[in-house]
């Protein structure tokens, strides 16, 4: 029984290497830039002083940093509404978020459709 214990742990340890050329492949398509996953500039919202920046998109999930560029604290409601390549709405998400004046915060929206991120556009809205 103890030697059936040691060769299942062993086996569940084991791991496959990859040949050199089919590693420096691998990380020739990763530096490929076309490879990453989208990432824009900044994104207005309907305040004039929260914008999104750095935004990313991976299979269902889009990410970023909200930015508050007022004097004031914001305490609201992110929302994203995503649209398809001929204007219809296919995903929605919304997020509670805090940012402090002339400062950033990180958000995370997961589940939401956004499998075809290159052809899909992001519009942002706060409350």
């Amino acid at each position: 029984m103890k030697r059936m214990r040691k060769i299942a742990v062993l086996s569940a340890l084991s791991f496959t290497l990859l040949p050199l050329p089919a590693a420096a492949q691998l990380g020739a398509q990763a530096a490929d830039p076309a490879a990453l996953p989208p990432v824009s500039k900044t994104l207005p919202t309907n305040n004039p002083d929260i914008v999104v920046k750095r935004v990313s998109c991976v299979d269902a999930n889009v990410a970023g940093v909200l930015v508050n560029k007022g004097s004031q604290p914001f305490h609201g409601r992110l929302r994203l509404a995503v649209r398809d390549e001929e204007g219809d709405v296919v995903g929605r998400h919304s997020v509670r978020m805090r940012a402090g004046a002339a400062t950033g915060a990180r958000f995370d929206l997961y589940y939401i459709n956004t499998l075809d991120c290159r052809r899909h556009k992001f519009e942002f809205s706060v409350e």
